[in-house]
């Protein structure tokens, strides 16, 4: 019997990145014979775990423990892979996490993270671009449609046959969405009142109580939030982003989650959603202006068979081309290492790596000080208020 590569994943947290673009699919390849996978979030490893593995994947790698895994694993010859999805070292400063990713520590971190691995593992083009001199090489590749099923869509909504709009997305998102879609609703109720619905998903912007829409509170559990999506019956999917660097680095995942559930997704007209949306087909794109937003939506609610068109075809394509098996079998043709590379024979006890910070939050205290110093009550009162506002 063929012997079995030994891959470790690991994360600050079990993220929706790290289940998707990661996890997910090398899971899997473990189910399947093919690895030896697992994940642990990064204060959990041990040096049992490092002597046994052959390759590391540090999935968005910032913190000091992350950065001294990658360091003992590059000193005991394991194949290191850094997996990125956003572009970390430019985060505007509207962002939520803005504060944490523009520290001169953590962003340090990144780098010397970066200089230690061997290969750079990304969703977008442009990352790769800004990200792959650092690396010995790079790979460019898609993330599977996890919300796939086999219900087929059907031509009409349940509800009093009305067509339900939705959106969902961190609420990084709000201001933008204020800015674009409030009159976009207004006229879109005025004219179908009695035709329409919408529901928002994790933003909560201010025109929902103005309007009375329906909200869904932000779901951090990756398989809760599927739960849900797919039960909402969505017809119309908004996926509204400003035209900017760093959003040209994001991923189209709002094209995977919609044509998955088997919603016609209108889509801003910038990148990346330009990468895999043909205007009309799977997809509609807009440009980021008000009466464009009404103009399509009103195109869909009045040509429902376009709106139908649209929802199989967008899902034809994820069956073809992002089933977890297609993008699985991707993944290891575009990174052999993941089946090929054997580290060298390692023993336990010469593992220079120690872990006794098994407090979760006793860590994350004392790294926020560490980082942070006297600004660190600043910190930790807006991290306080930020998941109020998340979660109510």
């Amino acid at each position: 019997m063929k012997k079995k590569t030994k891959i470790l994943a690991i994360c600050q947290s079990k993220i929706p990145s790290a289940v998707v673009g990661v996890i997910k699919p090398l899971d899997y390849l473990s189910k399947k014979g093919v690895i030896d996978f697992q994940f642990v979030e990064s204060i959990n490893v041990t040096k049992t775990l490092l002597a046994e593995i052959d390759t590391l994947i540090c999935i968005r790698g910032a913190e000091e423990i992350e950065l001294n895994i990658v360091s003992e694993c590059k000193r005991l010859g394991k194949y290191i892979i850094y997996f990125i999805d956003d572009d970390l070292l430019n985060v505007p400063f509207s962002a939520k996490c803005s504060m944490y990713f523009n520290n001169e520590i953590i962003r340090n971190n990144i780098y010397k993270i970066m200089k230690l691995s061997h290969c750079l593992w990304t969703t977008n083009k442009n990352i790769d671009y800004k990200y792959r001199g650092f690396f010995e090489r790079s790979v460019v590749l898609d993330a599977p449609a996890l919300l796939l099923d086999s219900k087929e869509i059907c031509c009409q909504n349940k509800e009093n046959n009305k067509i339900v709009i939705g959106f969902c997305g961190g609420i990084d998102h709000k201001s933008f969405l204020e800015e674009l879609l409030d009159d976009t609703i207004k006229v879109i109720l005025d004219k179908y009142s009695n035709k329409v619905k919408f529901e928002f998903m994790g933003a909560r912007p201010s025109f929902i109580e103005k309007y009375s829409l329906t909200y869904i509170p932000y779901q951090k559990d990756h398989k809760i939030y599927a739960e849900i999506i797919k039960s909402r019956g969505w017809d119309i999917g908004l996926a509204p982003l400003p035209k900017s660097e760093f959003h040209s680095c994001k991923y189209f995942n709002k094209f995977l989650e919609y044509g998955a559930i088997g919603a016609a997704g209108v889509y801003s007209n910038v990148e990346p959603y330009t990468y895999i949306i043909k205007n009309g087909f799977n997809g509609i794109l807009v440009d980021n202006k008000t009466e464009d937003w009404i103009r399509a939506i009103t195109y869909l609610i009045e040509n429902r068979n376009v709106m139908y068109s649209i929802k199989i075809n967008a899902k034809k394509q994820l069956e073809r081309d992002f089933s977890i098996s297609s993008i699985a079998n991707d993944i290891i043709s575009k990174i052999p290492e993941l089946t090929e590379y054997f580290a060298p024979y390692c023993n336990e006890k010469k593992i220079k790596f120690d872990n006794r910070k098994k407090n979760k939050f006793i860590y994350k205290l004392l790294s926020i000080l560490k980082r942070e110093g006297i600004r660190a009550p600043i910190y930790i009162v807006k991290r306080i208020l930020l998941k109020i506002k998340t979660n109510f």
